[in-house]
């Protein structure tokens, strides 16, 4: 019996130092049984991918980011009468964005096609009252002073009103059309009107043949303002641990963050960069690396989370000041060998 555990440990020895992985094994003989445990294992080794460019900070989502005045930066657009990025905000929570009606048609409103084919909203059948309301709403990023409203729409009866909140439950109209308008942008401009929602809520009126309800169609819709915060969402696959990966540890980011500002930052994780983990609370750096790896998901099962998203968070207090963001390094470990190996303890005993 000795000898087979004499030869079993040179083997299993031999063994692990081919593969390179530097664990402790302690082997337990109780007469006739043999069996192992393995216990503190120190697998493999670190890696890091960094997010420092422009071209990096440019792949990911940007809300309301300049990144072009000092490129390699990420920083607040503190611009007063900037297009609001409707589809940016969209994309990066598409909860966000919510209608009564015709669900598989309200991306029209934004995606740029002001085609007379291409719009939200419809003719309605067999609706009851005569009048019916639709709403199309979206909850904006942050708090946003409203400079502008436009809207390309057509209509044969009723109305489409233009309308802001900043509770997402008392709306204010900011603006009304109606009558028949076949083409072309229509523009109103606003002063001192914060908001965090936008709603557009069309009335429809019953027109021609029984039982059938006209409302507006918005073929495009535009919204300006100045922001006092941004966001930078790093792309689904952009940080990868890759097939080795193991576990997510660190985040240090190289930042400025003067007076009135704050940046933040909060994490989640994904086996495939289309599902991912609900998104942690937001982090403040403080000068040492966050870690992460009670943050976020590493390894479920025999599921490896190896897609990490980032989510830096920009805001000023009064509108002048900004952070700024230069890049960050996200620190991670993989089960790749090290150069040399480490040699392993055996214990026997009875």
């Amino acid at each position: 019996m000795k000898n087979d555990l004499k030869a079993f440990s040179i083997i299993f020895l031999s063994l692990f130092l081919l593969v390179g992985t530097s664990f402790y094994v302690i082997f337990y003989f109780n007469k006739s049984n043999i069996f192992s445990k393995i216990s503190n294992p120190v697998n493999g080794a670190s890696a890091i991918t960094q997010i420092s460019s422009f071209e990096d900070f440019n792949i990911g989502t940007n809300v309301n980011t300049d990144l072009a005045s000092s490129p390699g930066e990420a920083k607040i657009n503190l611009s007063e009468d900037l297009e609001i990025d409707i589809q940016g905000i969209y994309n990066a929570d598409n909860s966000r964005l919510t209608v009564s009606d015709f669900d598989i048609d309200k991306l029209n409103v934004f995606d740029g096609n002001t085609s007379i084919d291409n719009y939200w909203g419809s003719d309605l059948s067999n609706q009851e009252p005569d009048f019916v309301t639709i709403t199309w709403t979206i909850h904006l990023d942050s708090a946003y002073s409203i400079s502008k409203l436009r809207v390309i729409r057509t209509v044969m009866l009723g109305a489409l009103y233009l309308e802001t909140s900043s509770d997402g439950i008392n709306f204010t109209s900011r603006g009304t059309t109606s009558g028949m308008h076949e083409e072309g942008w229509q523009e109103f401009t606003l002063s001192d009107v914060t908001a965090t929602f936008i709603r557009l809520r069309s009335v429809g009126a019953a027109g021609a043949g029984e039982g059938l309800t006209w409302v507006t169609k918005v073929h495009e819709f535009e919204v300006y303002g100045g922001s006092t915060s941004a966001t930078h969402t790093s792309a689904a696959t952009q940080i990868d641990g890759g097939d080795n990966f193991i576990e997510w540890e660190t985040f240090t980011p190289s930042q400025s963050v003067p007076e009135n500002t704050t940046l933040t930052y909060r994490f989640r994780s994904s086996t495939d960069g289309a599902a991912w983990d609900s998104w942690s609370e937001y982090q403040t750096y403080s000068g040492s690396a966050i870690d992460i790896s009670e943050l976020v998901t590493s390894v479920s099962g025999e599921d490896k989370y190896r897609y990490l998203q980032v989510e830096s968070k920009f805001t000023s207090s009064d509108g002048v000041s900004t952070p700024t963001l230069s890049e960050y390094t996200v620190g991670y470990h993989t089960n790749v060998a090290p150069s040399t190996p480490t040699a392993m303890t055996a214990v026997v005993g009875q």
